[in-house]
């Protein structure tokens, strides 16, 4: 029979085991861009826009931003880009409210030093 306290040991191990490789893999994944830009050999949904959007903001390399609420899921960026002859990024929140855009802009803005106002 194992003691108590070599079975506590070892189920401690075992989790911070796992923990370490759930960190691992969110880190090379990093499916939200949060530590760097998507892994071309990854498929990224892009369905979790406020977990995403953040990322995008401070990741990607852009001109000029789509932002707004569930209305502007429908833009094209490509359309901007030729129209303006900018790169833009689209970052909408659906049902999104005035705070989220703001806090939106703010990292944008923060992020970048030459974002088109459009």
């Amino acid at each position: 029979m194992i003691s108590p306290k070599k079975w506590l040991m070892g189920f401690a191990v075992l989790q911070i085991f796992a923990l370490l490789i759930a960190m691992i893999m969110v880190i090379i994944i990093d499916p939200f861009f949060h530590y760097h830009l998507p892994n071309p050999q990854f498929f990224y949904p892009l369905g979790n826009e406020r977990s995403q959007n953040d990322g995008i903001e401070k990741r990607f390399s852009y001109d000029g931003m789509i932002t707004g609420t569930s209305m502007t899921e429908n833009f094209k960026v490509s359309e901007a880009n030729v129209i303006f002859g900018k790169n833009f990024i689209k970052v909408p929140f659906s049902g999104g409210s005035y705070k989220e855009m703001d806090e939106n802009i703010r990292t944008a803005l923060y992020s970048l030093t030459n974002l088109t106002a459009v």
